[in-house]
């Protein structure tokens, strides 16, 4: 019984360490789209970097790629000859602003063959070559080259192999939703906000010309090859010339007008972008007279690849490399999306969420999450008033197409095992050997584990196949006879009064059934209309917590005869536990093989009354607890280590004799006393602030989740727990555990590009 809660306004935790960055574009094409089909792409770099001489250049590139100068020329640059092709040192300077004064050109070619930066042009690799990048990078920094600074325009640049236009339509469509996704406003803003491209370097960082963007954006734009060629060049070049009738005129009228210009080739088009596609264009139609013309210029040549110019030299070559390759296969896959509205249709994490992460992850690197789907029960405003925390809307029954990978140093603090496939950040308390977690929910399996490894502290269980045999029902008749067989068997077995519980109940709070059932009674009141409630229940209720719904269902007076009639359906999901005679109930929390204590223990129904105690439970409260918890740690003690570190909230019955029993385990991080309850809270965020030194200290012991099915095998073995009976709806893999009653958010493709724009 976790007795989940709504959510309450007033959480807060204390951040643990300082963030970085934020979610966005960037971030989530690296971890989100960056797939194996990339990993076989063929892409090259350009590193710019500064403060190095030419002499430990070649150093470190004969080194690194076993390269071998094979031609110098008179202004310095280098070509090696290595294992991976053809490398060039060039020198990347300013003489070029010079090309019509000789004199002038000369003085400058001189200053830049002493000061200024150089570049490394490296060929087409795949990525199995990264390893490789990155070591030419570190030594690059251990040798005091300088990349991207305030004063300093340096840049790394990925140029990304792409198949010729002329192939397909689909090789433009795939490009032009390329260029569309990389300069949608939206996505320009996450870009800028992430890189923070210093303004010496905006000058070679434009955006498309605002007609072309116009055009660009409109999702009816659908152009041929030529078309795009035709408008990328010509069109475009003219608006930047000052053309007012650029897009409206005639295109034979428009062509001779560009190439009659005294200067028909215009930088800012040919390479000046952020993405440039020159190169790809001119590959397509090298015979087109502006081609050539461009070509002459030496602005650009023909090459089958798309350049992002826009990375600073950070040389933290793996990230821009995942984060290109990821972009290009967003494109191809999604088409022309809107970064919020695809990832919250992959992840189901609501968009108006995306942009609280956005902002949020800039200060704050605590996540957590209420318990309401965001697309029917989604709470305005859930994080006013908290400080250090950033909070969320998750579905409780609905699993994520992709987990959204939160950046930086994020702790998220999870209530449910599904959502390590919706959201995850650095570090995931509550998701501690989560497999091992989601198999205890099924209340046949705890009694047995905890009969094995913690004897005693649990009431005796048996379950319903050791007692008696059930068979299919036929009619209601027939059932009041199984009924009144199975009472008659359950108190033979246990003389002092017995509870009747299923393996997956939620919520039963003080509503069991036992040797003191009314049974005809229950089964009379769930005939008088339970059915007809049910179905408006779940009708009102979709998409809320199932406790929530379960809560809903108790108000019906023919509500214990629903229980008992699905659980002699399923009669291997059956078990008996002996009837306690209980004085008093705690919630005691577990975290990482630990008590929470420090406030944290509550008397279990004082959610009823705010968590206040009543005036007869005052006195020897304190000392109640501290037995309590002490019992807790006992049996966590005895635990071996796959179980030992998960999060509990244990459920804890002082009886009337003054022993102390286990109720229910409640395994995972579903306790809402952990948000309602101020002092529960504030043990848990002093706990989280110790969580990731724990990790990195290796004092919580993780298993893989290959680990965990082979533990939960030999488990399932010893204690006779069958998969097939004992967890119908669920599918074994070799490292995870799928649960059907938990439905997967679809995949959404190319054909959804309305939806995704949030287009009607």
């Amino acid at each position: 019984m976790k007795k989940i809660r709504g959510f309450v306004f007033f959480l807060f935790l204390v951040r643990v360490c300082s963030v970085s960055f934020a979610q966005d574009f960037l971030h989530d094409t690296q971890k989100l789209f960056f797939d194996e089909s990339m990993k076989t792409r063929r892409f090259g770099i350009e590193i710019e970097i500064d403060s190095i001489s030419n002499a430990t250049l070649e150093h470190i590139l004969t080194e690194t790629f076993h390269a071998q100068p094979i031609l110098r020329n008179e202004l310095g640059e280098v070509t090696f000859e290595s294992p991976i092709g053809e490398i060039k040192l060039k020198i990347e300077g300013q003489a070029w602003r010079y090309e019509e004064d000789p004199v002038r050109f000369a003085e400058q070619q001189k200053i830049d063959m002493k000061s200024a930066p150089r570049e490394i042009v490296l060929p087409p690799v795949i990525y199995d070559k990264i390893d490789l990048l990155e070591n030419l990078c570190n030594r690059l920094k251990d040798a005091g080259a300088r990349g991207t600074r305030d004063d300093l325009a340096v840049s790394t640049q990925v140029n990304v192999e792409m198949p010729n236009l002329l192939g397909s339509q689909t090789n433009v469509d795939n490009l032009v939703n390329l260029m569309r996704i990389n300069s949608k406003p939206e996505h320009i803003e996450q870009i800028a906000s992430r890189l923070k491209v210093p303004p010496i370097r905006q000058e070679y960082l434009k955006d498309f010309s605002p007609g072309f963007m116009n055009v660009l954006l409109n999702r009816n734009y659908a152009p041929t090859a030529r078309e795009l060629f035709d408008d990328y060049f010509y069109r475009q070049s003219l608006e930047v010339l000052g053309v007012k009738e650029a897009w409206t005129m005639d295109l034979v009228q428009a062509k001779r007008l560009l190439l009659a210009q005294p200067d028909p080739v215009v930088p800012q088009v040919i390479k000046m972008q952020r993405l440039r596609v020159s190169s790809l264009l001119l590959y397509s139609f090298p015979e087109d007279p502006l081609s050539k013309l461009i070509v002459t210029t030496r602005w650009a040549r023909p090459a089958p690849l798309v350049e992002f110019r826009e990375g600073n030299t950070d040389f933290k070559i793996r990230d821009i490399v995942e984060q290109t390759l990821g972009e290009v296969r967003s494109a191809e896959k999604y088409g022309y999306y809107d970064h919020d509205y695809l990832i919250s249709e992959l992840t189901g994490i609501d968009p108006r969420d995306l942009k609280i992460l956005r902002k949020g992850l800039e200060t704050k690197n605590i996540v957590h999450y209420a318990l309401y789907d965001p697309k029917t029960n989604y709470v305005e405003g859930q994080n006013e008033g908290i400080k250090d925390a950033i909070w969320l809307s998750l579905s409780p029954n609905r699993v994520a197409a992709k987990p959204l990978v939160l950046s930086g140093e994020t702790i998220v603090f999870h209530r449910r095992h599904i959502h390590k496939n919706t959201l995850l950040g650095k570090y995931n308390p509550g998701l501690e050997n989560e497999l091992i977690q989601q198999a205890m929910e099924n209340k046949v399996f705890e009694a047995s584990i905890f009969e094995k490894y913690a004897p005693g502290t649990m009431p005796r269980s048996v379950r319903l196949k050791d007692i008696i045999e059930i068979g299919k029902q036929s009619s209601k008749y027939a059932l009041r006879t199984k009924i009144k067989k199975t009472v008659a068997a359950a108190s033979r077995k246990f003389k002092n009064g017995w509870v009747m519980k299923f393996a997956w109940d939620l919520g039963s709070e003080r509503m069991f059934i036992s040797d003191q059932t009314d049974f005809e009674k229950i089964l009379v009141d769930y005939e008088d209309g339970f059915e007809r409630f049910k179905a408006r229940v779940l009708k009102k209720l979709a998409g809320s917590d199932p406790e929530d719904i379960q809560t809903a269902l108790s108000k019906h007076a023919g509500y214990q005869g629903y229980r008992i009639l699905e659980m002699l359906k399923n009669p291997a999901q059956v078990f008996f536990q002996e009837r306690e005679n209980i004085k008093r109930e705690f919630r005691v929390e577990a975290q990482g093989g630990r008590v929470l204590s420090n406030g944290s223990t509550v008397d279990r129904f004082s959610y009823e009354r705010g968590f206040k105690i009543s005036k007869d439970q005052l006195e020897h409260n304190d000392s109640y607890i501290r037995v309590a918890e002490s019992f807790v740690q006992s049996v966590l003690d005895h635990f071996p280590e796959p179980l030992r570190y998960m999060p509990y909230g244990f459920d804890i019955a002082l009886l009337e004799d003054g022993r102390y029993i286990v109720i229910e385990s409640n395994p995972g991080g579903n306790s809402s006393f952990l948000e309602e309850n101020q002092p529960s809270l504030k043990a848990l965020d002093q706990y989280l602030k110790t969580y990731p030194d724990k990790i990195k200290k290796g004092e919580i012991k993780l298993l893989s989740g290959e680990a965990q099915i082979e533990w939960l095998n030999r488990e399932f073995k010893s204690l006779k727990i069958s998969k097939r009976l004992n967890y119908p709806k669920m599918k074994f893999t070799k490292n995870d555990i799928i649960d059907e009653e938990f439905k997967v958010i679809e995949d959404p493709k190319m054909t959804c590009q309305d939806r995704l724009l949030g287009e009607s």
